[in-house]
């Protein structure tokens, strides 16, 4: 699946969402495989204020990839039904594997192109990552203990 520049959302969504076309692309292209690939459900698009939003949700594992228009991409995971939630640095950091968290530090300018690029560039990043040790993060999301 590969979404165009060009994204219209039908007249329903365009008045209730004011999507922001350069993150909810790179947030779909990139995070697509885990509705095609790994059985999550056909993503939710929420926005609020000056942020952005999407969420996959399967029958056990939910990720969440926010944009904040000032500064950062975050990506995180969480048992569905289950309010603890743990941030892909740290997740990456208890499973060792490698990533470079400043990819997901987006640099303030007011040129649209450039933040464009900085946020295409982490979510392609950060979706690399996580779908060559997709097994390994699953596993340790299904099996943690959140009653700690």
């Amino acid at each position: 699946m590969e979404l165009q520049r060009d994204i219209t959302l039908s007249i329903k969504h365009q008045k209730t969402l004011r999507v922001f076309p350069y993150f909810f692309i790179p947030a779909l292209n990139n995070f697509y495989f885990l509705k095609t690939d790994q059985g999550f459900l056909k993503p939710k698009l929420e926005t609020w204020k000056h942020e952005g939003y999407v969420k996959f949700i399967s029958k056990e594992i939910e990720v969440v990839i926010e944009y904040d228009f000032t500064s950062w991409v975050g990506v995180c995971f969480k048992k569905t039904n289950d309010p603890w939630r743990i941030y892909l640095d740290d997740l990456f950091e208890k499973l060792d594997i490698p990533f470079n968290e400043n990819v997901l530090k987006i640099q303030e300018t007011k040129d649209i192109e450039i933040i464009e690029a900085q946020i295409d560039f982490a979510l392609q990043h950060a979706g690399r990552v996580i779908k060559d040790h997709w097994g390994e993060i699953s596993a340790y999301i299904r099996n943690i203990n959140t009653n700690m």
